[in-house]
């Protein structure tokens, strides 16, 4: 699949995939690659040591706080680029992203948007 920010194969993203994935990266990189999502969940925090390079092997984008599985980056960007400028923060984001509240306005800024104010969102300058 050809995606805004990525290229990937849904069925490398599967749970057993990505734990083969990411032993993969720990063979070649020693202790470096990062824990993968528990069984439901689409993203863990970033940890300190990782390189987005090593994330990116193991399926899952860094932006902000957190790395994100790739296919749901995708689905979030979809959601994000079928709303008109200034939009307010869907409700679903946080859930569909598996990003708290408090992480969420990072993770769009990560995206390439900004807060315009009164928690409104738009295109970065640079993305515009």
């Amino acid at each position: 699949m050809i995606g805004a920010r990525t290229v990937f194969s849904r069925a490398l993203l599967a749970p057993e995939a990505l734990c083969r994935r990411a032993l993969l990266v720990r063979l070649y990189l020693g202790d470096a690659s990062p824990a993968l999502p528990s069984r439901g969940a689409v993203s863990i925090a970033i940890e300190r040591g990782v390189t987005p390079d090593t994330y990116l092997a193991c399926g899952l984008l860094p932006l902000g706080p957190r790395a994100i599985r790739v296919d749901v980056v995708e689905r979030a960007i979809d959601l994000l680029a079928a709303r008109e400028a200034p939009f307010a923060r869907p409700p679903e984001l946080g859930g569909l992203l598996g990003v708290k509240a408090k992480e969420l306005g990072r993770v769009l800024v990560a995206l390439g948007y900004r807060d315009v104010g009164g928690d409104r969102w738009a295109p970065s300058a640079d993305d515009a």
